[in-house]
């Protein structure tokens, strides 16, 4: 390890990884950032498919997507793609529960 002082700043920060995606570099400082930056990257990986369906959303929700897909997403990045990224994650975390749910009151699961 170089000494402090010594004239190269790069020896006088701490180690820091890049999390690189689309055209976002994300710094990362310790492990539980690279995590968090990780999972929430996820979120912004565009979406392929044909079949669209519209959804409304208050103004200022959508202006506040609009701001963390526009800003941290790069191109390809959509609100759509990003709503359905973080929903198929949500039903994937909780689909059991829900289909014990949706059997109490009928009989088609998700």
């Amino acid at each position: 390890m170089k000494k402090k002082g010594n004239g190269n700043p790069k020896a006088d920060t701490p180690q820091v990884n890049n999390l690189e995606k689309a055209d976002v570099v994300i710094h990362i400082v310790d492990d539980t950032q690279l995590e968090k930056a990780a999972v929430f990257l996820r979120y912004l990986t565009p979406r392929q498919g044909a079949h669209r369906q519209c959804i409304y959303l208050s103004r200022e929700m959508h202006g506040k997507l609009s701001r963390i897909v526009r800003t941290l997403g790069g191109n390809g990045s959509t609100i759509g793609g990003y709503i359905e990224n973080v929903l198929e994650e949500h039903l994937q975390t909780y689909g059991d529960d829900i289909n014990a749910l949706l059997r109490r009151e009928t009989s088609q699961p998700l």
